[in-house]
């Protein structure tokens, strides 16, 4: 976007790419038949066929960049690039996201196209839509039938947009589920270990009249002191990540930091779990058993 010439904003295709100012093709009632109301102005119709070759809308963020509030951007003049040489702000949008929602909301510029279209936009209210597609089919094979049908919901172009976010959700969830069980078969197999190492401590401490629980709690607190050290360890490597992948978001709800104890005491929980009845049935062999297996 260039500043400065003779008071005229110039918009490139550069600044398009460069996401500075993004720009849009659109043709008449386009707005209206989203559902969205101009905040002032008018947008394309055909009852002002000038609209056509000088008209162009644009959004509250560009406004707000060219500092112009929105009743003092109708007629303003700009140029976008070589497509409209001689432009006149005709109309204001309200913000609205044409993009994804991790996306920010940019400023927009709007002319009528100089080529022609490639979607045409249908709002119908019609309880059986396989009956009103049929019949805009119909319309379709008899007005340009040279060309295919093709149509999509716009409720199903949403939902794609944000496939990505759907899939990374679905093999997180895969793998969080993978890898805590197979920690907790490894932990498993670490407290069977220990357990065969401890037998004749076991018995001991039992001919001494050290209870169940309390053989119990000697073994499964020095697991419990692992995973509350692997937690320690986690819990700022996890916060640096999350608030990595947070930023590539324009919203995201904010990392708060009692997630991570929850999730420690959720480890802790499993840990417990996965160790108790190994613990348990150890505790409970009669020592003289014990001591005669050693």
């Amino acid at each position: 976007m260039d500043g400065d010439n003779g008071n005229v904003p110039i918009i490139t295709e550069a600044d398009a790419e460069g996401k500075a100012m993004a720009i849009d093709a659109t043709t008449f009632d386009f707005y209206k038949t989203i559902g969205i109301e101009m905040v002032a102005g008018r947008e394309f119709t055909e009852q002002q066929p000038a609209d056509t070759l000088r008209g162009v809308l644009i959004n509250q963020a560009a406004a707000r960049s060219f500092g112009w509030t929105e009743e003092e951007a109708l007629g303003k003049k700009i140029r976008v690039g070589a497509i409209v040489t001689d432009g006149e702000v005709i109309g204001v949008i309200p913000d609205f996201h044409f993009g994804p929602l991790r996306n920010a909301i940019e400023p927009l510029v709007v002319y009528y196209p100089r080529t022609r279209l490639q979607d045409i936009y249908i709002r119908f209210q019609n309880e059986d839509p396989s009956s009103f597609i049929s019949s805009v089919q119909s319309d379709w094979n008899e007005i340009v039938p040279e060309l295919p049908f093709d149509y999509v919901f716009m409720s199903e172009y949403i939902t794609g947009l944000y496939a990505p976010e759907q899939f990374f959700s679905l093999l997180f969830n895969f793998f969080a589920v993978a890898a805590i069980v197979i920690a907790c078969l490894g932990l498993y197999g670490l407290v069977s270990q220990d357990v065969v190492y401890r037998v004749r401590e076991i018995g001991i401490r039992k001919v001494f009249g050290a209870s169940v629980f309390g053989i119990s709690m000697l073994i499964v607190k020095q697991f419990l002191l692992i995973v509350l050290v692997a937690n320690l360890v986690a819990w700022p490597v996890c916060w640096l990540i999350m608030q990595q992948w947070l930023d590539q978001f324009s919203y995201h709800m904010p990392l708060n930091v009692y997630v991570f104890p929850l999730a420690g005491a959720a480890t802790a929980l499993m840990a417990l779990l996965s160790v108790a009845g190994k613990t348990i049935a150890a505790a409970k062999v009669n020592p003289v058993k014990s001591l005669r297996s050693e």
